[in-house]
């Protein structure tokens, strides 16, 4: 799917009790990797999906933009 240019998304979901998510908030540092295995741990696998997403019509101006270091939030605003 994605070499035919679209996006590619998977989706997954884990039940965790509240008071398991609290004990596992204190105890572990919320950004850390840890935390984060802990959560990703034992999902079950719902499905893939694709999206196309086309290019915008602007896409040019903004690898310009990006090309040559004039980067700006609105690509018609002048960096």
């Amino acid at each position: 799917m994605a070499k035919q240019g679209l996006k590619v998304m998977s989706y997954a979901f884990k039940e965790i009790l509240l008071e398991d998510l609290d004990n596992l908030i204190h105890s572990v540092n919320v950004e850390s990797e840890e935390f984060r295995m802990e959560l990703e741990a034992d999902l079950v696998y719902l499905g893939t999906f694709a999206l196309e997403d086309p290019l915008r019509p602007e896409i040019d101006t903004s690898i310009q933009y990006l090309k040559f270091g004039h980067l700006s939030p609105d690509p018609h605003e002048q960096a």
